[in-house]
This record gives C-alpha cells, sequence and structure tokens, in this order.
C-alpha cells in the first residue's frame, strides 16, 4: 500500500508540477528576443516575419526592475498587442504577480521577471507588429524589458494538472493511512497476547508429552505392549496365575497384571 501511495504522489506532482513548466520553458525553439524598451527611452514595435510553420508560438514578456512591482491582481504592470495586416490577433495584459523573481545581478540587485503573454495558432505567413506599452500601475522602476518568442510550442492540456492534484492527494492520503494502521514490516507488541499456561492439559510440556504417547512410533516402543503380547495361556481347570509386571513408560508408571 506505501509503495502504490509513493507511486501517487510522484504520477500527481509531475503532472502537476513537472508537466507545466517542461511545457512552458522546454517545448519549442527559440525565435528570439526583441528588446522593446531601456530605461530613459519610450518603448518601441517591434516587427517580426513569421511563418505559418512556427505555429503554435507562445509569447513571453521578460522585465528586469530595481523592486518587486507592487500591482494588484487588477492592475497591469505591461500591455501587449500583436497584429497582422492591420488586423489585431492578440491583446493581453502583464502584472508579474504570480512570476517568480530572480536575481539578475547581485551587485547591483536587479530583480528579473518572465510572464507569458500568450500563445498563437495558427499562424499566418508575413510580418507580425508586437507593441509593448506600460500599464497603469506607476512608479515602477523598469531597467528594459524584452519580448521572446518560440515556435513549435507544446499546448498544455489544462485536464492534467488538476487530475494531478488529485492523485497527489490521494497517494498522500494512503500514505498517512498506512502508517496509522501499520505494517507487515512493523514489529508486533509481545504483550498484547496473554502468555500461554504452565500447568495443566494446555501447557506447551504436556501437550509434547501427549504427543509423544500417542505417536506410533512410541507406541511401538511400549514395553508393556510386548509383554501382553506374551501373556501366558489360561489353564484347562480353570485356575490363572496372577503375575504382576510394572511398566516404566517415560516416567510414568503403569501397572499391568496378567
Amino acid at each position: 500500500m506505501r509503495a502504490i501511495a509513493v507511486l501517487l504522489i510522484i504520477l500527481g506532482m509531475g503532472a502537476a508540477v513537472v508537466y507545466p513548466s517542461m511545457v512552458q520553458n522546454a517545448s519549442g525553439r527559440d525565435l528570439g528576443t526583441f528588446r522593446v524598451y531601456d530605461r530613459g527611452r519610450p518603448f518601441r514595435p517591434v516587427t517580426v516575419e513569421l511563418d505559418r510553420r512556427d505555429a503554435p508560438l507562445r509569447i513571453l514578456v521578460g522585465m528586469i526592475s530595481d523592486r518587486m512591482p507592487a500591482a494588484r491582481p487588477s492592475e497591469t504592470v505591461l500591455t501587449i498587442t500583436a497584429s497582422i495586416g492591420g488586423r489585431t490577433v492578440l491583446a493581453e495584459t502583464v502584472n508579474f504577480i504570480e512570476t517568480p523573481a530572480r536575481d539578475d545581478a547581485i551587485q547591483t540587485g536587479d530583480r528579473a521577471f518572465r510572464s507569458e503573454a500568450g500563445v498563437l495558432d495558427p499562424l499566418d505567413t508575413g510580418p507580425y507588429l508586437f507593441t509593448v506599452g506600460p500599464g497603469d500601475v506607476e512608479d515602477i522602476p523598469i531597467k528594459n524589458v524584452d519580448l521572446v518568442l518560440r515556435g513549435g510550442v507544446a499546448v498544455m492540456d489544462p485536464r492534467v494538472q488538476p487530475i494531478g492534484f488529485v492523485l497527489g492527494a490521494i497517494g498522500f492520503i494512503m500514505l498517512l493511512l498506512s502508517f496509522r494502521g501499520g505494517g507487515p514490516d512493523r514489529p508486533r507488541n509481545p504483550n498484547s497476547q496473554p502468555p500461554p499456561p504452565r500447568w495443566g492439559r494446555a501447557a506447551p510440556t504436556a501437550t509434547r508429552r501427549t504427543a509423544d504417547l500417542r505417536s506410533p512410533r512410541n507406541r511401538r516402543r511400549d514395553p508393556c505392549r510386548k509383554q501382553s503380547a506374551r501373556r501366558p495361556p489360561i489353564p484347562q481347570n480353570g485356575t490363572r496365575r496372577r503375575s504382576s509386571i510394572r511398566c516404566r513408560v517415560r516416567g510414568h508408571g503403569r501397572a499391568t497384571t496378567a
């Protein structure tokens, strides 16, 4: 039961944590990283030539700041739009709230953030115009912003992650129950059962002696059986000679009269 519980926990963690991370960060090929903002300069649009074979296309936005942006879930740090031939195919907002920050440079204390802006599938062959701009959150010390494009990425199945959480929870509950109830390897308490009786017919010594006397091997060695087999015949006059034969078998005396 414990092995099955551990297996369920491993499968659940893989489906809930490892699978989304692999799909988001390790799938596809890098099409390029484009700088769209530097401190002291305005945001600038980027035009990228894409092919329909690049679909699905994952769009990521990376930002380097002096500190964590104090944004609420309803607020926006950056906005991004994508269009082709004057037709808008993507319009998303980014707030970096659910994105873990990493130290980009220990000496300067910069914090790096990266968040997914969306996925384009399918794609049309032609130039795509990507425009990144500021959101409604003010006083954010943004140092620079990069646009990252990855083509041919895998699209995560939204059903896998909830199933992973369910499997992990079931495995954890089974593991707790197995530790609570004990397993086959758990040593038993010697005081959990009453000691065997020392006297009487149920005692181990008396039972062993009774079994020895009743065994066919000991019955063949019984001297009383041999003497009783050689009992003299009874005389014709009706008188009978009485003889006493005393036998001792395994420390127990038994008298037979012939």
